[in-house]
């Protein structure tokens, strides 16, 4: 059977283990402020130059396989950092602006350009639509759009290639090189290179 306790126990109870509760939540913030605040005086250094490529103004960190890039309130994610690539696009192809609040169609033979693309410029398009361009046969029922509209096409090729054709980017080559190339373009559209 169950002790019958007063109202004035069971307010004297919870106000105990308000208390408690309370005590410990303090306890626990203050250790992580401190451990915080000490947190470079020891084995590891969070400042340090080590991972970090500083270009045109920009610090590129290293985030495991990728490099990543703070500007403003956006953060982009890059496979290579400016340094690595060798610039094969000699066009302006203009600023990010272009791309914001409108249309931007996409035609892609590389998936893993296509996703580079699409992560770091996510924010900008109204939206972001698969389209297969005019001189060729697309399987998927998608648009098929030209020039007149912002329309990237990212092509398969031997030689790398980085052009622009009115509303057209053409992002071509093959393995790595094909992503150097979308990096290259998206340094440029950013105005990092």
């Amino acid at each position: 059977m169950r002790k019958i306790v007063s109202v004035h126990e069971m307010g004297k109870k919870k106000r105990r283990n308000q208390l408690i509760v309370g005590v410990v939540l303090i306890g626990v913030m203050m250790f992580g402020t401190l451990g915080y605040a000490f947190q470079g005086l020891g084995g590891s250094n969070t400042d340090n130059e080590e991972g970090i490529v500083k270009y045109n103004g920009y610090s590129f960190a290293e985030s495991g396989e990728y490099w990543s890039l703070a500007v403003g309130d956006f953060n982009f994610l890059f496979k290579y950092n400016p340094e690595e690539i060798e610039e094969i696009g000699e066009e302006d192809f203009g600023l990010i602006t272009k791309y914001t609040g409108k249309p931007l169609y996409i035609y892609s033979e590389d998936n893993l350009v296509r996703i580079e693309i699409l992560r770091n410029l996510q924010y900008f398009p109204q939206r972001v639509q698969n389209a297969c361009p005019k001189n060729k046969i697309c399987e998927d029922d998608v648009p098929i759009k030209d020039c007149e509209d912002n329309f990237i096409i990212i092509e398969k090729s031997e030689l790398p290639e980085l052009k622009s054709e009115g509303n057209c980017t053409f992002i071509k080559g093959s393995g790595e090189e094909i992503i150097k190339a979308g990096d290259e373009f998206l340094f440029k559209i950013l105005g990092i290179i």
